[in-house]
């Protein structure tokens, strides 16, 4: 097919009829200037030496097309990103570790039914038999390792390792939920599997993935970083903005791998995209199983693989994951019908890699089809402002916030576009508000939809009289956590304290 592009570039119309670059035939190795001029202007803005950036590549079928770097690898020594330029990948690193795991099921060393305690006792009996395949497809019911850890009084920035994890795991008196009842995103299930394969083959993770993996499609730039102090030649160093708007320095100080820490290039993930086209490790039915969604128990259908998220973008079919950790961000997305796949590895902790690699994506997929949202609805700023204030999800007591600020709706870094008749959309969720509204708060539940359904519970604060709050002072000791908090009464409201945190006011719900 043909696609025409039209496109502003700093005062310059191109006006170009291309043949599509992703459709069958023998590709040119690069992409003709109008894709790259294009490419260049969606990651201008960190396109300089005095920010940090990006690695971006687009591959066809593990072919690289284009391939390039954006702003600095390392602020203080002038050290630019290009495309060899090593990253943390965070939550992107899922996918090697489920593939581990696939690869010992097909060798017969274990199953995906097996129950964990089978190899790790360590995880107590909560009655409930939680299987390797719960941790794969998060359903486990196991609470979060980051969460855990935070509320047991780890900073952001703390050395964190996997024998930390491991001790809050043992601790835990009962699951969010039983095995296989819902999926929640849950980091625990990927750092017991990285156990489980050293348990299993007598050597680590990242010894087994280098063997089994990174070395047989040659990716020689890729492995699990199992010691934060480690040195690591072409590694970038990652960053996030102060109070003040300057740089700082935001590298995770993790010896805890398997959820996250591998690192990698865009020109070795290239080799890994190939292999889901023409598998040289695994196989057919490796690729079948890693692709393969995962269900409750139930049998209802979810929207995550093994350590993939599987959807569509407007009608097209895509396979993806992210990452987030500290100052780095990661995201690739592959739309194995087109054999298109964009990365976007980056240093910056307010680049937003899901949009971005959509945003590339545009460039290429069929024009013909709708746009990948509907034209924004213009609302004024007091309609938008009645949304922002306190959402519980149910199935975990985790409280989400909107906020509106400067006359814009957000949800953590994703500003919420009105799309009209209480829909918003972010690039990763269409996000419906209950029809029942009062004067200043939706009523209704919100929707959010990332491939699955949840229903969140707006929350309202309330009022509670001085002489109310004496009841709940006090100090308080988890032995789930082995940490005490403290709580007081200071000018009518409740203060939390805490080690290593600053005191916390409490809203009273």
């Amino acid at each position: 097919m043909r696609t025409h592009l039209i496109s502003v570039y700093p005062a310059v119309l191109f006006l170009v009829t291309v043949s599509w670059a992703f459709s069958q035939g023998n590709p040119s190795r690069y992409l003709p200037p109008p894709y790259t001029v294009l490419i260049d202007s969606i990651f201008s803005p960190w396109n300089k030496s005095t920010s940090p950036g990006c690695a971006v590549a687009v591959y066809q079928k593990g072919a690289i097309r284009f391939a390039k770097g954006y702003g600095m690898s390392n602020l203080e020594h002038d050290i630019p990103i290009v495309p060899s330029s090593i990253f943390h990948i965070a939550s992107m690193s899922k996918q090697f570790t489920a593939a581990a795991v696939i690869l010992l099921a097909q060798q017969g060393k274990l199953s995906l039914d097996d129950d964990i305690r089978k190899s790790i006792p360590e995880v107590p009996d909560f009655g409930d038999r939680i299987t390797v395949r719960h941790l794969v497809h998060h359903t486990s019911g196991l609470r979060d390792c980051w969460d855990l850890l935070e509320l047991a009084g780890w900073r952001w920035g703390d050395i964190m390792a996997e024998s930390d994890v491991m001790d809050l795991v043992s601790r835990q008196k009962e699951l969010n939920f039983r095995p296989g009842q819902a999926i929640v995103y849950c980091n625990t299930g990927y750092t017991l599997l990285a156990v489980l394969v050293e348990r299993v083959t007598g050597t680590s993770l990242r010894k087994y993935a280098d063997s089994t993996i990174f070395k047989p499609l040659g990716m020689k730039s890729t492995h699990f970083h199992s010691r934060y102090t480690e040195p690591c030649r072409n590694r970038t160093s990652a960053y996030e903005l102060d109070a003040s708007g300057n740089y700082k320095v935001s590298i995770p100080a993790y010896d805890i791998y398997g959820t996250t820490s591998l690192f990698t290039t865009v020109e070795d993930l290239a080799k890994w995209d190939g292999n889901f086209y023409e598998p040289k490790v695994g196989g057919k039915a490796f690729v079948d199983t890693l692709l393969k969604h995962g269900s409750l128990n139930d049998w209802t259908s979810i929207p995550y693989a093994s350590g993939l998220v599987l959807g569509k973008y407007n009608s097209h079919a895509f396979i993806e994951h992210g990452g987030a950790d500290m100052g780095y961000r990661s995201h690739i997305i592959r739309f194995p019908d087109s054999g298109l796949t964009i990365v976007v590895l980056g240093n910056l902790s307010t680049m937003k890699p899901a949009a971005l690699v959509r945003k590339v994506a545009d460039l290429f997929l069929p024009m013909e089809l709708p746009a990948k949202t509907p034209s924004p609805a213009a609302l004024p700023p007091a309609e938008l402002q009645i949304y922002e204030g306190l959402y519980n999800d149910p199935r975990n007591n985790v409280v989400t916030k909107l906020v509106f600020r400067d006359g814009r709706l957000y949800w953590g870094v994703w500003e919420l576009i009105p799309a009209g008749n209480r829909e918003f959309h972010t690039p990763q969720a269409v996000i419906t508000f209950g029809n029942e509204q009062s004067s200043n708060r939706p009523t209704g539940l919100i929707t959010l939809t990332r491939g699955e359904q949840t229903r969140l519970q707006p929350i309202s604060t309330v009022a509670v009289s001085p002489g109310d709050l004496a009841e709940f002072t006090g100090r308080f000791y988890s032995s789930e956590l082995d940490v005490t908090y403290s709580i007081s009464s200071t000018d009518s409201v409740l203060v939390l304290t805490r080690k290593k945190y600053p005191d916390t006011r409490l809203i009273p719900v």
